[in-house]
């Protein structure tokens, strides 16, 4: 739960840093140098987030338990919601690439995706 919340207030720090600067500033202008600190520390937080489900599909792979990884997570009717859980926190660290990060509409937008899946589990298993 610490980690939703922690990965949800870094998005929510990444789009308002990004939106910022899209209002206050000239777009592409030392974009990526502003929103650089805040990319990073997102970034962390979505590894951190995707860890767990990540580990848990490889440990489910590794104890030959075929079923559980292909059958029921990515197989099963809500397979998108593991695919999401991995994939989306890990969105905001694209924009270590200047030619991405410089885009502050761009990365308000990813930030905004990667909080979905921390935003569904925390509201869903509260």
């Amino acid at each position: 739960m610490i980690l939703e919340i922690v990965q949800i207030l870094c998005c929510i720090a990444l789009a308002g840093a990004a939106i910022y600067w899209r209002v206050r500033k000239h777009p592409g202008e030392g974009a990526h140098k502003f929103l650089f600190p805040v990319i990073i520390a997102t970034g962390l937080a979505g590894c951190l987030r995707a860890f767990p489900p990540a580990i848990e599909s490889y440990l489910s792979w590794q104890r030959a338990s075929l079923y559980e990884v292909v059958g029921y997570r990515f197989g099963g009717p809500y397979w998108w919601v593991y695919v999401a859980a991995v994939l989306l926190p890990l969105l905001p660290v694209v924009g270590m690439l200047p030619s991405i990060g410089k885009r502050s509409v761009l990365m308000a937008v990813l930030a905004l995706l990667a909080m979905l899946p921390a935003t569904y589990f925390l509201v869903m298993f509260r």
